[in-house]
């Protein structure tokens, strides 16, 4: 049997070197935009100040953008694979909760370039480590402070990720109840980085510029339906993902240590407030989903873990392997299907 393994098999292991095919499979999943045929929207960006100061001249450069991207989101997978190994959030360490993080974060075309949630995104399983670190701490006020410290630094990236500032509060209240004084702290980290970014931009006289910027997505709440501008299938992918952690929920605490299933709370924290917080983001941006991948990944690798058929599970990957690629290439596809109508016509 072990020999109909496909793809699964070169990550079933917790060794060093398997982060090289983890790479490799980050450019087969971002191959299409990699070498130019999948090509950059033209939404604006929703990012922060700091976002456009720091990398939005690359936003929309045809070369930069996509490498970047893929670059970061090995980075990303990396962060998340560590913290699902580190914890034991699965019941065997492997490579599967990076692998699925990489498989569902080129869901869409316009996830498969730099924007400002992929940045976001790289601050949450870095915010997650230091939440969980809380359970098992003596002393932790610390970590409460580091955990609010980057979910800002993230947000001054992404201003419409603002509520997972309370996603990390309610986390580390799922950890471990909080008094006043750690609830303090977690304020205080929230407000250090927003403080000295304010700072910084002040000294530009551009202090109002930044305010307006972080505090406009608090207000700018859509209504239902807020998917106008956004592809179809991308979104029902991720709602596909998303049904997979909702119907999980169950079999995922099942069997699992106390300090694991608290754990998963706090990724189901994330992942409730992620969601949220896209209908305070413009109109079908669809990268914002970006933010709920770190929870998804872990969720999917656990469902892998939990299908007891290797052979049934590489078959399950490969479905969702060719279902990204059809998103990828639709104009294509389509446009064959169209010449074979025309000639037999």
């Amino acid at each position: 049997m072990a020999n109909l393994n496909i793809v699964l098999s070169f990550f079933r292991n917790n060794q060093v070197s398997t982060a090289a095919p983890l790479a490799l499979y980050v450019l087969l999943t971002h191959a299409g935009a990699l070498f130019g045929y999948i090509l950059q929207g033209d939404d604006a960006s929703q990012g922060g100040l700091l976002y456009d100061v720091l990398l939005a001249a690359w936003l929309h450069h045809s070369i930069l953008s996509p490498w970047l991207a893929a670059l970061l989101v090995f980075i990303i997978a990396l962060l998340v694979n560590n913290l699902a190994d580190e914890f034991r959030i699965l019941n065997d360490r492997n490579w599967l909760p990076g692998m699925a993080f990489v498989l569902i974060s080129a869901g869409s075309t316009e996830f498969l370039f730099l924007s400002p949630p992929l940045v976001a995104c790289f601050f949450i399983p870095v915010a997650l480590r230091r939440i969980i670190k809380v359970y098992k701490a003596v002393f932790f006020v610390d970590l409460v402070f580091d955990s609010a410290f980057w979910l800002m630094v993230g947000n001054l990236f992404y201003p419409a990720s603002f509520l997972l500032l309370l996603a990390g509060l309610a986390g580390l209240n799922s950890i471990r109840a909080l008094g006043a004084k750690n609830q303090i702290v977690f304020l205080t980290g929230v407000l250090v980085p927003w403080m000295l970014c304010w700072l910084g931009f002040f000294w530009f006289d551009q202090g109002n510029a930044f305010v307006f910027r972080q505090l406009g997505a608090i207000g700018q709440f859509n209504s239902w339906p807020p998917m106008e501008n956004a592809p179809l299938w991308s979104f029902v992918l991720i709602c596909f993902y998303l049904g997979i952690a909702v119907l999980g929920f169950g079999r995922f605490y099942s069997r699992k240590l106390i300090h694991q299933q608290k754990s998963i709370t706090v990724l189901y924290w994330f992942l409730i407030f992620g969601v949220i917080a896209f209908f305070f983001a413009q109109n079908g941006y669809l990268p914002h989903f970006l933010l709920i991948i770190p929870s998804l990944a872990i969720f999917l690798a656990m469902l892998f873990m939990g299908i007891r058929s290797q052979l049934l599970a590489e078959f399950f990957h490969l479905i969702l392997l060719l279902g990204m690629f059809s998103i990828q290439f639709y104009p294509l596809i389509s446009a064959l299907f169209s010449t074979k109508i025309q000639i037999f016509n």
